[in-house]
């Protein structure tokens, strides 16, 4: 298999650009220490690669392991790859089948393989491309430089300055700790004070821009004066979510759970709301565990995710209050701090400028700091301190989103390899002595306690969005002689009601889970990892192996399965059929100028006919069993009498009448055979 055509075959600037691209691929495995491209999502449109290629796996969406693949390069170098996934490049385009190349310091979109799978037509001038579906609608576009093209209008196309670009923000030594406890007001900072010598704060109230622009909000609701008498004895929790795209490892909602004596805070990232039944079940037995307090009350909403909980409740001897309908007030607690939290973590993401699809680590960041700042609702103490009758280590805390360090490993490293990695840091690893970090040239998460910060030193990730208004006239691209060749992929997703609204934009994203990295001692002197104490009550460990078995759970009302056609109708899909000839029907017929209501009308009257006589009915075993049935039924049912025919009478004649009868989702209920007389004899 080879990745790049010939260039002998292209002619013009097709050659050009191949030739441009061959030496991009050839200077990439050269040296994979060369230049760093300018742009994570940067898509060059080549007219000479016979498949799609891509260098991170947070661009797929999906991806599956074959077997190894050989890739010819253009140096004569041969490379494998075992990962083959989809992209999503555009809420129009999809990538199938893409090869994962970690090597390639670019990626790639093969011109033939976009138009044979999505039937769209690609136009080139001198400086610009324009790509139009079948409809002559325009899906993309793309802009030469240096002799390449390269796509425009991505959903996530992210530029990062580096090395120089880096701006350093002017913060006031005096400020450093309103910036590092996530924007923590200033009085507060002067509890701290009192309690940490190394703490410094303005004498007089600064005014910060950051702060206004994160924390505006309306009228608070009255504060109840009840409290608790112990830890753990009540406890509040409620589902904040959806968001519009999940977090670089598929969560959309958080379930957010806060001790009434205490007000310590545990945050749950949430694929759905069907993880949530065991995601209690195993806090409630942690905790009562670990912290050697009962849980006696659960103050909850009415949503439906938490009632298939009642027997467990019974069985813990838990009594569980919950509120009217739409009265969230009667849950103020954990509401207000929903907007406790979500102020620092819009505070983290607005300084940071990282994307909105990292909102999980500033929300996880964000409940870190609220935990370990005093409380006005406890009268100034602690959460941290309150819970574990100890003051929690702050030496460990550091900016979030300033910019890092983190320490490469020592395998297969040359003398002359870099022995950093620049990257952002996203916060503290809970049940390890390690930090988070994202690494700024191929995105993808790593955990390591070899980390040198600069705290002062923001990464400013630059969001280009989706603004591209292109028309082009019918008459500038002829693509009469191109035949359609549209696959479509209809997925119905259910949109559950959401429990709180998104407050910042997210967009469409995946990562790979964090790859964890050591380091050689003989490296730089690195911050301080975080203790034990204070990493491992955050967020929620594993079940312990001793629990009992949790009580059957009752399914949630609405499904979250994705939708299909039936499946009589995906027999009739031309375009997933595998071409056996040189022509496929399908390049040259196509359902695209229909409604899609028309189209599916259309085929499934190609999909079962129903046979016009016994012979042809004879031949199919369905109707074989049918028609046998009915024989069966009249037979029982002393429909006639057998004799012998009499002289000069003419017998009536009797035919078959077939129909196929269906569910109300259109499925085949049964193959159905009448034995009919007929009437005109």
């Amino acid at each position: 298999m080879s990745l790049l055509k010939s260039s002998t075959k292209l002619a013009g600037e097709g050659t050009s650009q191949v030739n441009n691209v061959t030496k991009c691929i050839a200077s990439s495995y050269s040296d994979k220490q060369g230049t760093t491209p300018n742009s994570l999502d940067t898509w060059i449109l080549d007219s000479g690669a016979t498949y799609h290629v891509c260098d991170s796996l947070s661009f797929f969406t999906a991806y599956r392991e074959v077997h190894a693949i050989p890739v010819k390069l253009p140096n004569g170098n041969i490379v494998t790859t075992n990962i083959v996934g989809d992209i999503n490049i555009t809420s129009q385009i999809t990538l199938k089948n893409v090869l994962y190349m970690p090597h390639f310091s670019f990626n790639l979109i093969s011109v033939s393989r976009v138009s044979q799978d999505l039937g769209c037509v690609f136009a080139f001038t001198d400086t610009l491309c324009f790509i139009q579906n079948s409809m002559q609608k325009m899906i993309g576009s793309g802009r030469m430089i240096n002799g390449l093209y390269y796509l425009e209008g991505t959903q996530s196309q992210v530029e990062i300055q580096t090395g120089k670009q880096c701006n350093s923000l002017a913060i006031p030594k005096t400020a450093l700790w309103h910036f590092r406890l996530g924007h923590t007001s200033h009085k507060r900072l002067e509890l701290l004070q009192k309690l940490y010598q190394n703490i410094e704060v303005n004498k007089v109230d600064f005014c910060c821009d950051i702060c206004h622009l994160a924390k505006q909000r309306k009228l608070s609701y009255e504060l109840s004066n009840s409290r608790a008498s112990s830890c753990l004895e009540l406890l509040h929790m409620d589902i904040w979510g959806p968001f519009s795209t999940p977090t670089p490892h598929g969560h959309k909602y958080f379930l957010k759970i806060v001790d009434d004596f205490s007000r310590f805070t545990w945050i749950i990232l949430l694929k759905g709301k069907f993880e949530t039944t065991s995601k209690i079940q195993n806090f409630i037995l942690f905790s009562e565990e670990h912290f050697g307090h009962k849980v006696r009350y659960l103050r909850r909403d009415n949503g439906p995710e938490f009632l298939s909980l009642s027997k467990f409740y019974i069985s813990k001897g838990i009594l569980h209050q919950t509120s009217y309908v739409n009265t969230p007030q009667q849950n103020g607690r954990v509401e207000r701090k929903h907007q406790c939290i979500l102020n620092i973590a819009r505070a983290l993401m607005t300084q940071s400028h990282l994307p909105p699809r990292y909102w999980g680590y500033a929300v996880l960041h964000s409940v870190f700091i609220v935990n370990r700042v005093p409380s006005n609702a406890i009268k100034g103490q602690i959460p941290f301190t309150v819970l574990h009758n100890k003051l929690p280590d702050l030496s460990q805390l550091k900016v979030f989103g300033s910019l890092c360090y983190v320490s490469t490993q020592d395998n297969h490293m040359s003398k002359f390899d870099h022995r950093a990695k620049k990257c952002v840091y996203l916060g503290i690893k809970p049940g390890m002595k390690g930090y988070v970090a994202l690494d700024l040239h191929n995105h993808e998460i790593i955990v390591s306690r070899n980390v040198i910060f600069e705290e002062t030193i923001f990464c400013i990730l630059i969001i280009h969005q989706n603004l591209w208004e292109y028309m082009v006239p019918p008459n500038d691209i002829h693509s009469s002689h191109i035949a359609p060749n549209t696959t479509t992929n209809d997925q119905e997703t259910t949109n559950n009601p959401s429990t709180r609204q998104n407050n910042f934009p997210i967009e469409p994203f995946s990562h790979p889970e964090p790859s964890h990295t050591t380091s050689p001692s003989n490296h730089d002197q690195p911050s301080n990892s975080p203790t034990d104490c204070n990493q491992s009550h955050d967020s929620i460990p594993p079940t312990p192996t001793h629990s009992p078995e949790p009580s059957p759970t009752i399914p949630l009302r609405k499904s979250t399965r994705t939708s299909k056609l039936p499946s009589h109708l995906l027999d009739y899909h031309c375009n997933s059929m595998t071409h056996t000839t040189p022509y496929p029907i399908s390049h040259f017929v196509s359902h695209d100028n229909l409604s899609p209501s028309y189209s599916t009308f259309c085929l499934s009257l190609l999909t079962d006919k129903e046979p016009e006589s016994y012979a042809e009915a004879s031949k199919h075993e369905c109707w074989t069993k049918s028609m046998q049935t009915e024989l069966n039924a009249l037979a029982n049912n002393n429909t006639w009498v057998i004799v012998d025919l009499p002289e000069g009478v003419k017998p009536i004649g009797s035919k078959w009448v077939y129909k196929i009868k269906r569910k109300a989702d259109d499925t085949i209920d049964r193959y159905k055979a009448r034995l009919v007389a007929k009437g005109y004899n």
